[in-house]
């Protein structure tokens, strides 16, 4: 098994290994007796195609580089780390050809495993097209090492801020009110203060979703002036486990209970196929399977319809009742299936 903690987010753990609390950062990396080794797909950057992705018709993900400051074990191990500068080069150039597109991704791995001077380099590099009018950065760094975002990092990142007309902006996966430490807020209000956007797209998995969990993890956000741009259910997941009626339950019997600032989130749905559909679309249960009371739900998107089989209801149950919770605290929960 291939996985990797930093020795900050490990500290972040409760001293008892048997604990309720700390779950959802022990299954984030540490494999579990259950885990299958992940597999390598072969996939190596190449020319511009490939370091190059179109989210939309305004914008684009650009992949400069596949490293990661730690690994979990359901994720297969990256190939072909180092791009060369002439690949980078070409699919930086790729947006001065596509002026259509005003939004750049900088993603794929996470980029500030590089040295500073090769993140000032995309940076600059971006930002010198008139037409792009946001650049946004998705680290993990702020979750799991904060001390990368140094003095001089710091200003790198923000030298290319021009309000009105270029933001820069960074994209953080914070999933557990834990994980909201003084280290992060000193490092996120220093962001702030320096006029980077702080944004943060939160996963729903079974190890966040007991009672209050997650609007703890809300109110954690809100308290760090972290925008919450939205939450994500990932129904092909291996560390989600949730199934739809918890989210929508959590949405409407608990989310509601604090003011509307720790509610200002967009909840959308990832199939299993990748397509990602906003939870309040087009959605029509199709079937329920007899062996295991998985329901099959038909998405309507705009690039079609798309079968997606959900989380057993009585799996998550059980899931909740090893953790110590009563599922009679869940009652109603079939109500929103």
């Amino acid at each position: 098994m291939r996985w990797s903690v930093t020795p900050y987010y490990l500290s972040l753990f409760d001293e008892d290994p048997g604990g309720l609390f700390d779950r959802s950062l022990r299954n984030r990396v540490l494999p579990p007796t259950t885990a299958v080794r992940a597999t390598d797909d072969g996939g190596e950057p190449g020319g511009a195609a490939l370091l190059v992705e179109r989210l939309g018709p305004f914008s684009a993900l650009v992949k400069p580089c596949l490293a990661s400051p730690q690994y979990s074990c359901y994720e297969p191990p990256p190939t072909g780390l180092d791009v060369t500068d002439s690949k980078l080069r070409s699919a930086l150039e790729w947006f001065g050809d596509n002026p259509e597109v005003w939004e750049a991704v900088i993603g794929g791995g996470d980029v500030l495993c590089l040295t500073d001077s090769k993140v000032e380099g995309i940076l600059a590099g971006l930002s010198r097209y008139k037409h792009l009018r946001r650049i946004l950065i998705r680290s993990n760094f702020t979750v799991v090492m904060p001390q990368r975002f140094t003095a001089l990092l710091t200003k790198i990142v923000s030298r290319h801020v021009k309000p009105t007309q270029l933001e820069v902006g960074l994209v953080s996966c914070f999933c557990h009110a834990y994980e909201i430490t003084p280290e992060a807020v000193t490092v996120i209000t220093r962001l702030r203060k320096s006029g980077v956007t702080i944004y943060n797209e939160a996963l729903y998995t079974a190890d966040n979703m007991r009672r209050f969990e997650f609007a703890a993890l809300r109110w954690a956000l809100q308290g760090a002036r972290i925008e919450t741009s939205y939450s994500r259910l990932r129904t092909g997941a291996l560390l989600s486990g949730v199934p739809l009626a918890r989210v929508l339950q959590e949405l409407r019997e608990e989310a509601p209970l604090f003011p509307a600032q720790e509610n200002a989130q967009v909840p959308v749905v990832e199939t299993a196929s990748g397509e990602t559909v906003p939870l309040w679309g087009g959605r029509e249960l199709v079937s329920i399977r007899p062996e295991n009371g998985r329901r099959i739900y038909l998405y309507r998107t705009a690039g079609g319809s798309v079968l997606d089989t959900d989380t057993s209801l009585a799996e998550f149950l059980d899931r909740m009742r090893d953790r110590g919770e009563d599922p009679a605290d869940y009652a109603g929960l079939r109500d929103y299936a």
